[in-house]
């Protein structure tokens, strides 16, 4: 098992992308946007550096396909650690999904 961290919204409003922004800067990222209308998302790869997500509105499904294609949702403040060489891929869910990535 590797060791990626799901961490899930605990408060009953989800944040606002500006909040989630700065909580990512405020550790040292540099967060970029993305954006996927329903089902569409990227294809299975990696990164050579930690991925930190956090969506931002609608959800965003994360398949991890190094572990018998392990499936991960996320929902609007969830945040899913990605360590660097973890293959995966993303599906936007039914009303399409944005999310922040940063590198640590």
């Amino acid at each position: 098992m590797t060791q990626i961290t799901h961490t899930l919204w605990q408060n009953l409003t989800p944040p606002g992308e500006a909040e989630l922004r700065y909580t990512m800067r405020s550790t040292g990222m540099d967060p970029k946007r993305w954006t996927h209308l329903a089902g569409e998302g990227h294809s299975a790869h990696s990164h050579e550096y930690h991925s930190v997500i956090y969506c931002v509105e609608g959800s965003l499904r994360f398949v991890l396909t190094d572990e018998e294609d392990r499936q991960i949702e996320l929902k609007p403040g969830d945040r899913l650690d990605i360590p660097a060489g973890i293959r995966h891929l993303a599906v936007a869910g039914k009303d399409g999904g944005a999310y922040l990535e940063g590198r640590r």
